[in-house]
Formats: structure tokens, sequence, C-alpha cells
């Protein structure tokens, strides 16, 4: 199955693409190799999920930032953000 961050970053890409051409696309597209191909519907529950996901950053970011998850230590090591992290694991 599709990791749900890909998912919400490809329904940014439809709303995005929905609101720059004025079409609404039916479907996006998640490709994982050449033999996994995920089509994500943007139908009205997509866009609900989009925007409770930007609602939720929002009001995260309101009250002071959200705190990182570093339980996963190979996440934390590979993140590319880790140069600049003073929470960083390792």
């Amino acid at each position: 199955n599709p990791h749900d961050s890909h998912v919400l970053q490809l329904l940014a890409y439809t709303a995005l693409v929905e609101r720059s051409t004025g079409h609404s696309p039916p479907y996006g597209l998640l490709r994982y190799g050449e033999e996994h191909l995920h089509q994500i519907p943007w139908d009205e529950e997509a866009k609900e999920r989009l925007f409770s996901a930007i609602k939720t950053v929002q009001t995260a970011m309101a009250k002071g930032g959200a705190k990182r998850n570093h339980d996963r230590e190979g996440k934390c090591r590979s993140c590319s953000r880790r140069y600049a992290c003073d929470e960083r694991l390792v």
C-alpha cells in the first residue's frame, strides 16, 4: 500500500493542478518501481483528507510547532534536514 505521506503529497499536487488549470483530475498516480501502480481518487473524501491534514499542520504551527518523531533512528539518520536539527539522534 502507498505510504500516507506519499498519498498526502500526491493529493496536494492534485489540488494544485485543479486550482491552476480549472479542471478537476479524477485521480493521481503513485508508482513504486515498475510493478506497483496505485490510482488515488481525487474526490470529496480525498479533498477532505488533504484539507484536514493542512488544518492540523496549521494548528500545530500556530501553537508553536510540532515535535519531531525520533522513534526511528534510521529515518533520522537519512533525513534531509539532519544537518540543521538540534534534536538528531545520531
